[in-house]
Parts: structure tokens; sequence; C-alpha cells
């Protein structure tokens, strides 16, 4: 998987409160409204999280230098918690760097929202698998995102990122489930925002 030895690539996934909207292709022209919450126009609503990773080669930062692979799959999960699942995936692993550049940054979530007004309970879960692409023998990092929407409300929870090497990535894509595993503490997340108001501006 490349011409480099699997210690070459090391990569530093960072959730983060900060936001990155505006910082990506899909984010312009759009509000923010909270860190984790923005709209175009005037019926165009998005709620995401917010995320970068770092690439350094034999400790030096080659981040900008480095073109991301960048796998995703999503989920709709039923309740208000766990990680059941209503059925087949909604978009099953797909490519979501056709760009083919490096892409470091990344909102994950859902625009195209209506207002707030009309939302009804939902949950999604958004897996990715990060890498360098032509590298993928330096690791692979799994990480994934859940949005939450009720009625004029949401919710933003981001896991921290565990690393696979390629053939555990190969196992990763014949699952039938989504694949969380334990946070640092039980039920906590890197980011966690709560229940928020969504505010229409």
């Amino acid at each position: 998987m490349g011409d480099l030895s699997a210690d070459d690539f090391d990569l530093k996934y960072t959730p983060t409160n900060r936001d990155f909207s505006l910082h990506v292709p899909r984010g312009q022209g759009r509000r923010p409204v909270s860190p984790f919450f923005s709209v175009f126009g005037k019926t165009d609503y998005l709620v995401h999280g917010n995320s970068f990773i770092t690439v350094t080669r034999n400790g030096s930062d080659v981040t900008d230098r480095s073109i991301t692979w960048r796998r995703l799959r999503i989920w709709s999960l039923t309740g208000e918690s766990g990680f059941s699942v209503s059925g087949k995936p909604d978009a099953d692993w797909r490519d979501d760097n056709e760009s083919a550049i490096p892409n470091w940054i990344d909102i994950p979530g859902f625009s195209g929202l209506p207002s707030p007004q009309t939302w009804t309970t939902e949950r999604q879960m958004l897996e990715f698998a990060v890498a360098v692409d032509g590298h993928l023998d330096s690791g692979i990092w799994y990480f994934y995102v859940i949005v939450s929407r009720k009625k004029r409300q949401y919710r933003v929870q981001m896991s921290s990122a565990k690393k696979i090497d390629y053939e555990g990535w190969k196992e990763l894509k014949k699952t039938q489930q989504p694949q969380p595993f334990p946070e640092p503490f039980p039920g906590t997340y890197p980011v966690e925002t709560g229940w928020m108001a969504a505010k229409v501006p």
C-alpha cells in the first residue's frame, strides 16, 4: 500500500467546539448561528460537528501536502440514546473526498434541513475511516459523529479516534451494524453539546 514504511505517517484527529463551517467549501455563504448550527439564506439549515486532522511524516507536519483518503457510512439510529439502527445504512461506505486533494478539516452533519420548528426526533450516526491516500499501511483512523434533532433543538456528539490497520478496514467494511467503541470514560465524548436551542436568526 505505498512505497513508504508504516511508520512514515501519523494522524492526529481533533474534534472541537471551534466552528469550521466557513473553512470548507460547503460552508461558504452560510451564517454561523452557533459552532454547530448555521443557515444559508432563510430556509437551508445545517447541524454539524467540527474537526481537523494533523498529518505528520517522521515528525514533520505534512498536512497540506497529504492527499486525504476518507470513507463515510451513515445510519439512522432509533430512540434518543444507544446505537440501535432502523435498518440498512442510509448510505453505505463511499468516497467522501472525491476531489482527491488535501482535505483535513470537516464539518460532518446534514445541510438542507427545513425550519427547526418542523423538526421531528431524528438521530444519524456518521462513521468515518480516514488515512493518507496511497499509504493505508500507515494506519486508518476510525471515528464517528452523532447528530440528533428534535423540534427546535439539536445535539452533536463526536467520538475520539481509533487506529486500525488495513486488514481491520477490510473487516469493518463487511459489518452490518455501526461499530462504536468505548470512550476513555463510558458515556462521554470529547465533544458533547447536550441539547441546544436551534434559534432561527
